[in-house]
């Protein structure tokens, strides 16, 4: 056997996980399994030898399937390295005292993980907590609704808002402090008040639309017990956009928004370097993670059946998170660590990020963890699959038309008086309002209560104020007013809105027309409507031929 060797060591961390018996292998190493993930040693290994596969590096860009008849295996091909104190174990903290013996900290967490309904965290969050202890780059591979963007979002504040010490967010640590935080009296008078320093670091968060990172913005500003000034969203052009503040450590974005401001004004003139030059540099320069949300949708890889134009075309320009990320690698290629989620990821962007990254920072010390956990084989064999507590439904339309099949939705619509959301795969977001309104069905299009206003509409410009000052009290306003509120209550979106957006106080997800694919199936029947233990319900209207 072949193997195709590059200097690019992963870190593989799951279950059901295995490794092929090879004459190549000359030092296989007996670890032990540090999370409790049930493996299964399989027919491959005996148990004796079963590789801990979070502790060891290889030299590889292979990842396939298991070829034997075990579906349940997810193997690798390459070359181990010997195992040399490369990983060390976490030691597990038992004096908390620099942490109880705060009380507004303790107050202030307490009501926050109440308000959040955190109480514990699953095998994905507390893996993801270990890996960023350590230092790693970490690559978040898991099923919608599993609370990837929540876990990150909270490390992030608890680390650099809070200030907490690496050693206390182990997963063993953190759970520990979690246990005993739940137990603790809170009131809302006492606050905890932020130790301020010379120089803040930073935590960039990029996302596809402008939907999840006023989301995103949100969430980070109600882990920060509601300090807004400590978040700064950019969902503006770079000309109308507030200039980042001292006091900002989480930068918040879609994408081409935040390329924009930074790269753009970056880059404005080449010759001479201005004050905004001169802002930027020393905003990139404290940014010490990168925390990429739904990250096959921000960096563009071919897939297996693109031809060699779109793949050189892809390569060429891989997207504005991509060129973001190597911006920043090339100013700080040690500090800067990225953390990437999402629960469609290929192994195309695997290897696009680790090869991002070991071009400028390759050393056997630098490990990228991946995380994920290899369910039951499914049909499309993915690693993730839809929540169990989600119901699939479809309604086939008789004609080839957009009105066949918003005919089939009113009548749906009609008979169903829960709080619903319908997602629009092609056609106008106008017209569909237009056309429920006149059949006295009431509705809201998403975007617009998120605060995000179209671009030829200038009524939010007219008053003074930006999309980024006002999405964050817009999307609280627009949560309150779903829990509140009884009877119906309908939104609209069109598919390329549905990544990431958590609401879970709804009932039902319509999709009007055929998803592009599998993929975004798995996103929008699993919005985050229903948390565990919840009933939700997913409709889909479409063709005949489409079923």
């Amino acid at each position: 056997m072949n193997f195709n060797l590059v200097s690019s060591p992963l870190l593989f961390i799951g279950s059901n996980l295995n490794l092929h018996e090879l004459n190549d292998f000359n030092k296989i190493l007996n670890t032990h399994n540090k999370y409790d993930f049930n493996i299964n040693s399989g027919s491959l290994i005996p148990s004796d030898r079963l590789l801990n596969q979070n502790e060891i590096s290889f030299k590889t860009h292979k990842l396939r399937k298991n070829p034997q008849s075990d579906s349940n295996l997810v193997t690798y091909t390459g070359s181990a390295l010997e195992y040399d104190d490369v990983y060390k174990d976490l030691s597990v903290e038992s004096d908390f005292s620099t942490i109880f013996g705060c009380k507004p900290l303790i107050n202030t967490l307490s009501r926050i993980f109440a308000k959040e309904g955190l109480s514990k965290m699953n095998e994905y969050q507390l893996s993801l907590f270990d890996e960023l202890s350590l230092g790693r780059d970490v690559i978040l591979h898991s099923y919608t609704s599993s609370g990837k963007t929540f876990s990150v979002l909270l490390y992030m504040a608890l680390r650099y808002y809070y200030q907490f010490d690496p050693k206390f967010l182990s997963s063993v640590s953190f759970s520990e402090i979690l246990n005993r935080i739940k137990d603790e009296e809170h009131s809302g008078s006492l606050h905890f008040k932020r130790r301020q320093t010379y120089l803040n670091r930073r935590v960039l968060v990029l996302c596809p639309t402008k939907e999840l990172a006023a989301q995103s913005a949100n969430q980070l500003v109600n882990f920060t017990d509601g300090m807004e000034n400590a978040v700064h969203l950019i969902i503006d052009d770079h000309d109308v956009c507030p200039k980042i503040s001292p006091e900002s450590i989480f930068i918040v974005g879609s994408s081409n928004q935040v390329e924009s401001y930074f790269l753009v004004s970056f880059y404005k003139f080449n010759f001479v370097q201005n004050e905004d030059q001169k802002h930027t540099r020393s905003i990139l320069q404290t940014i010490d993670y990168v925390f990429l949300d739904e990250m096959d949708r921000l960096i563009k890889v071919a897939n297996q059946y693109a031809n060699e134009r779109k793949r050189r075309l892809l390569n060429e320009k891989p997207g504005s998170a991509y060129n973001i990320c190597q911006t920043l690698l090339s100013i700080s290629p040690n500090k800067l660590r990225l953390v990437c989620a999402s629960a469609s990821i290929t192994r195309q962007h695997i290897r696009k990020v680790n090869t991002l990254i070991r071009m400028y920072r390759n050393s056997r010390d630098n490990l990228t963890a991946l995380i994920r956990k290899k369910i039951s084989a499914t049909d499309t064999g993915r690693y993730v699959s839809i929540p169990e507590t989600i119901n699939h439904f479809y309604s086939v339309s008789s004609q080839d038309s957009q009105e066949s099949k918003i005919k089939i939705l009113l009548n749906m619509l009609k008979s169903d008086t829960g709080k619903v959301i319908v997602f629009l795969s092609s056609g106008s977001l106008f017209s569909l309002k237009e056309k429920l309104e006149k059949h006295n069905i009431k509705c809201k299009i998403l975007h617009h209560e998120f605060g995000i206003r179209d671009n030829y509409n200038k009524e939010e410009s007219e008053i003074g104020e930006t999309k980024s000052n006002t999405a964050v009290e817009k999307i609280k306003k627009l949560q309150n007013s779903i829990k509140e509120g009884e009877g119906e209550y309908i939104l609209i979106a069109s598919t390329d809105s549905a990544r990431g957006i958590h609401l879970s106080m709804l009932d039902s997800v319509y999709i009007v027309g055929r998803p592009r694919n599998v993929n975004e199936y798995i996103h929008i029947s699993g919005i985050k409507m229903s948390s565990e233990n919840v009933q939700g319900e997913s409709e889909d209207v479409l063709e005949q031929e489409d079923v």
